[in-house]
């Protein structure tokens, strides 16, 4: 589809629902995707959303690489590292960024992943 913009995607394949005056909601057809614990994707009005297990969104930040974070000192006081166990190791999409001796942060295409915590509530758009 159009929509999709990576292998393995799934933005265009959905079926419709209606609700009234709202827009149709698109949910994505085919198999999930491969994710380690500790992680979900949940459907929205425009397309998926990667969130942790506890509902929080999880985003990236444009100057980190797969091999090191830029998001240091003042940074991490809004955005916090979405750490990875200690036996985490890379799969597919997945690896770890090891930011400091003994702790690890997921990376997702290599982006590593953080929690804002300045949102309002979980799961926030």
């Amino acid at each position: 589809s159009v929509r999709d913009s990576r292998p393995g995607d799934v933005l265009g394949g959905t079926t419709r629902r209606f609700g009234g005056d709202s827009p149709a909601k698109r949910t994505p057809i085919g198999p999930p995707t491969l994710l380690p614990p500790g992680f979900a994707v949940r459907s929205t009005f425009i397309g998926r959303l990667l969130a942790t297990d506890k509902n929080s969104s999880v985003y990236s930040f444009d100057q980190d690489s797969a091999n090191a974070a830029a998001c240091v000192e003042d940074c991490l006081s809004k955005w916090q590292p979405v750490i990875a166990p200690g036996l985490a190791r890379p799969q597919g999409e997945w690896s770890v960024l090891e930011r400091s001796p003994g702790v690890k942060q997921w990376v997702f295409r290599g982006k590593p992943l953080y929690t804002y915590s300045l949102d309002q509530s979980a799961w926030s758009l």
